[in-house]
């Protein structure tokens, strides 16, 4: 079995804010020549049934640091078409809405970690983590709990959706 695909979002500074990041793909390595690769149909429907079934397993912290930088981003470059196509998976509602606000319009906005992302929890087609954000601008300063839920897809891992909650200040 070849090794699992890793990959990252491309994401720069001079990236347009309007344009979503895309996914880099990656070619998966083989050892094997090319004659020994060929598999009958059934043959490749049984692989990936069992690639989509180990790809949760194969998540790593790094691919979980990976995916909350990649989010990050998205929210210091006020991507916020991008942010807002990701699924919402729960959470607090208002708490989104917020993120997505601050995010467009909030002046001197920046975002950071506040707490680095937890290790992946797998799930059918992917993983979970969750982090404190750090929401900072001109006039005010929030946190938030963000969970990510990303998928594997054959490119590699890539956001799917999210769900924050507001953190109460003490």
């Amino acid at each position: 079995m070849p090794p699992p695909v890793r990959t990252t979002l491309a994401l720069s500074n001079t990236e347009a804010p309007s344009a979503p990041p895309l996914p880099a793909t990656v070619a998966p390595a083989s050892s094997a020549p090319a004659a020994a690769t060929t598999a009958t149909t059934a043959d490749a429907a049984t692989m990936a049934a069992t690639a989509s079934a180990d790809a949760a397993t194969t998540a790593t912290m790094a691919d979980a640091r990976r995916m909350g930088r990649a989010f990050v981003t998205l929210l210091n470059q006020r991507q916020t078409a991008a942010i807002a196509q990701l699924a919402s998976m729960g959470g607090d509602e208002r708490a989104r809405r917020e993120l997505l606000r601050l995010t467009e319009s909030a002046p001197d906005f920046a975002a950071g970690f506040d707490r680095l992302p937890s290790l992946p929890i797998a799930t059918a087609d992917g993983f979970v983590t969750d982090f404190h954000v750090d929401l900072e601008w001109r006039g005010g300063h929030t946190r938030m709990l963000v969970r990510l839920f990303v998928v594997e897809r054959a490119n590699g891992f890539v956001l799917s959706g999210f769900s924050t909650t507001a953190i109460e200040e003490r």
